[in-house]
């Protein structure tokens, strides 16, 4: 919180069906103590069923606690080509569970290459969240809500031991455009 460059955090909470992360409660909590607006996201698991995914998040996040919108991080495609369009369906079927529970859309967070390998064309109602670590802003070749930019997972931040993921908002975004007002605000 004393670092200037920090202006929001996103925690993991859950992955796949029946992991929670172990320092999620008390790193929301922390982030909270010390005025930090923060989100939370689950690491989508390509080939478990999405109902079994969303239940492991319901149980574990409580949206009143979140001050950013919920992200849905995908970074594992299945391994077969005929297991794709199995996988986007889960997908889809994850990110509409998502914001029936918060009552807004969720970001998705990816890298540059698995957007356009897996998912151009397939979410542009939903913000994006690409990650890219080498120099330059990431292109996907279609106008879509392009909102924050993970550019390193090696970055520092005082007060925190060990490689920190660094984003940015991108163009003219502010915090403000990835807040979570709840369901009844929305």
């Amino acid at each position: 919180a004393k670092d200037d460059r920090v202006t929001f955090v996103y925690l993991k909470a859950t992955e796949s069906t029946g992991l929670v992360d172990r320092t999620y409660k008390r790193n929301l909590a922390g982030a909270r103590g010390v005025g930090l607006p923060v989100g939370v996201y689950h690491f989508f698991s390509p080939n478990t069923p999405a109902q079994q995914q969303l239940s492991n998040f319901m149980r574990a996040v409580n949206p009143s606690t979140q001050d950013l919108i919920p992200i849905v991080d995908v970074e594992v495609a299945p391994r077969r080509k005929s297991q794709i369009v199995p996988f986007l369906k889960r997908l889809r079927a994850f990110v509409d569970g998502v914001e029936r529970y918060f009552g807004c859309k969720p970001m998705i967070y990816t890298s540059q290459y698995f957007y356009k390998e897996y998912l151009k064309g397939k979410f542009l109602d939903c913000p994006i969240m690409l990650a890219k670590y080498s120099e330059g802003v990431p292109e996907v070749g279609e106008d879509i809500r392009f909102l924050v930019w993970q550019f390193t997972s090696s970055g520092s931040i005082r007060g925190i031991v060990g490689n920190v993921d660094r984003s940015c908002l991108m163009n003219h975004y502010t915090v403000d455009d990835i807040r979570y007002y709840g369901k009844k605000k929305q």
